[in-house]
């Protein structure tokens, strides 16, 4: 059952992601967390709003990847913090496997 729970809930996300990409915000804020986004430029249409690329990056050098675990933070104005604690801990976890998975396949490329 609880498999079930999450599956639709992937792909709920998966559906709103993919709706919300097909479109970028027309205006938009910032948190301020970085204090300064001169070096940002606006994302295409399959990108985020802002985006940074180091112009001197050459990842040819990487070989591995390093994934932080999946956190969530509800905005203060949030109506939907009633989630309960376990299964978002469960959600976040599943989702970090997902993507390991996912990421790990395409080495075998």
């Amino acid at each position: 059952m609880l498999n079930r729970f999450f599956l639709f809930l992937l792909l709920v996300c998966a559906v709103t992601c993919a709706g919300c990409a097909a479109q970028q915000l027309a205006s938009y804020e910032t948190s301020g967390f970085l204090g300064s986004y001169a070096n940002f430029e606006a994302g295409a249409e399959d990108q985020p709003n802002l985006v940074y690329l180091n112009p001197a990056r050459d990842l040819s050098r990487y070989d591995k990847v390093l994934i932080d675990h999946v956190v969530v933070y509800f905005h203060p104005e949030s109506k939907n913090r009633g989630v309960d604690p376990a299964q978002l801990n469960e959600l976040t976890r599943y989702f970090h496997q997902a993507l390991v998975h996912a990421l790990g396949r395409l080495s075998h490329c």
